[in-house]
């Protein structure tokens, strides 16, 4: 019995442990609450990336679009934010 890297059992394996990394990366950069807007957008166009191209290394790809995508992330983030603030506050508001 040979020992083959390209079985898809280890194909598998390979692919699982990539996602894995990738998640950890994306879980560790979202532990700042302000990162949340970034963070996001670098998982979706990290995973749009993946989706064209199959082979690429996924938390090197990730961290290049994180710092890419910071402001566009980071400004979208604090839009939300601020509507939800908004929204939370009327809720109250009407309720008292």
């Amino acid at each position: 019995m040979r020992f083959n890297i390209n079985a898809p059992f280890w194909r598998f394996m390979d692919t699982l442990l990539r996602f894995v990394g990738l998640n950890l990366v994306y879980l560790i950069t979202l532990i700042p609450n302000v990162t949340i807007g970034p963070a996001r957008a670098a998982l979706y166009s990290t995973m749009f990336a993946y989706d064209e191209h199959d082979d690429i290394r996924l938390v090197k790809e990730y961290l290049t679009r994180f710092k890419r995508e910071f402001k566009q992330g980071l400004a979208a983030w604090v839009l939300v934010a601020i509507l939800a603030a908004a929204i939370l506050f009327g809720l109250s508001f009407w309720k008292a």
